[in-house]
C-alpha cells in the first residue's frame, strides 16, 4: 500500500514540475511589454552593460557573460561558463574588453575573441561593481566593505 502511494505521488511530482518548465519556458515569449522588441534571459540576470560603440551588449547572469549584437539581437558569445554568479560588469571605453565580477576575483575578457585577458583578486566578494576610467587605463572595483581599488590595466594593451 505504502508503495504504490509512494509510485502515484512520484509520478504526480514529476507531472507538476514537468508542466512548469513547459509555461517557463514559453512565458518570455509571452506578454511583451508595449514597445519592447525582445525578452533575453538565461540564467538568473544580475546586471546589463551596453558596449559604448553600440554593437552588442553583456548580460551578466548565474551562467556566464552573454554577448548579444544590439542590431539583431542574436547571441555572439557566451563568456565564462561558471558555475558561480557573475555579479556586475562592465565595457572600455573602445567596447574591445568586459570586465565582470565573478565572486572573488575580478575577470578581463576580449570581446573579439571571447579569450581570457586578465584576472585581479576581490577579496570583497559579492556586490562588488566594476567600471573602466575614459581612457581605459584604469579599472576601479568598490565592495560592500567600503573598499575601493584602482587597478592599472594599462599594460595589458
Amino acid at each position: 500500500m505504502k508503495s504504490t502511494f509512494l509510485h502515484y505521488f512520484i509520478l504526480f511530482l514529476l507531472f507538476t514540475l514537468s508542466l512548469l518548465s513547459v509555461y517557463a519556458q514559453d512565458s518570455v515569449q509571452w506578454h511583451l511589454p508595449e514597445g519592447a522588441k525582445a525578452r533575453f534571459g538565461k540564467g538568473n540576470i544580475n546586471d546589463v552593460a551596453y558596449s559604448p560603440d553600440g554593437k552588442t551588449f553583456a548580460v551578466a547572469t548565474s551562467i556566464g557573460v552573454w554577448l548579444y549584437d544590439a542590431h539583431n539581437f542574436q547571441e555572439r558569445a557566451l563568456l565564462g561558463a561558471h558555475t558561480n554568479r557573475i555579479g556586475n560588469v562592465a565595457y572600455s571605453p573602445d567596447s574591445r574588453t568586459i570586465a565582470a565580477v565573478i565572486q572573488r576575483e575580478i575577470v578581463l575578457w576580449n570581446v573579439t575573441d571571447g579569450t581570457q585577458r586578465a584576472t585581479f583578486p576581490n577579496d570583497t566578494g559579492y556586490g562588488s561593481s566594476v567600471v573602466f576610467s575614459p581612457d581605459g587605463n584604469l579599472l576601479v572595483s568598490t565592495g560592500w566593505d567600503g573598499t575601493v581599488l584602482l587597478w592599472d590595466i594599462s599594460l595589458l594593451k
